[in-house]
């Protein structure tokens, strides 16, 4: 569809989301296709995920922006662990 408008879009731009959303759980090569969304979702997600992982902890305002920018719902809390002394 890009194509068709006349933009071109870098074959750099078009791997980093195909990994983002394999790193974040919707490969492309499965066989059934994830949706559009589900590859924002994995996307979003692996984003949030990697910058944890390096330290940078996103506020929720942060990660309303990040789905924002990706057309995307909120993400779901991650669950609550169940061991706390009590």
């Amino acid at each position: 569809m890009l194509a068709e408008d006349g933009i071109t879009v870098p074959r750099m731009a078009v791997s980093f989301v195909v990994r983002g959303a394999q790193f974040g759980g919707a490969p492309l090569d499965s066989a059934t296709p994830p949706t559009a969304k589900q590859i924002g979702e994995a996307f979003r997600d692996g984003l949030i995920e990697r910058a944890n992982a390096a330290g940078i902890v996103l506020d929720a305002a942060a990660e309303r922006v990040i789905s924002a920018w990706l057309s995307l719902s909120q993400p779901e809390p991650a669950p609550q662990s169940n061991d706390a002394a009590g």
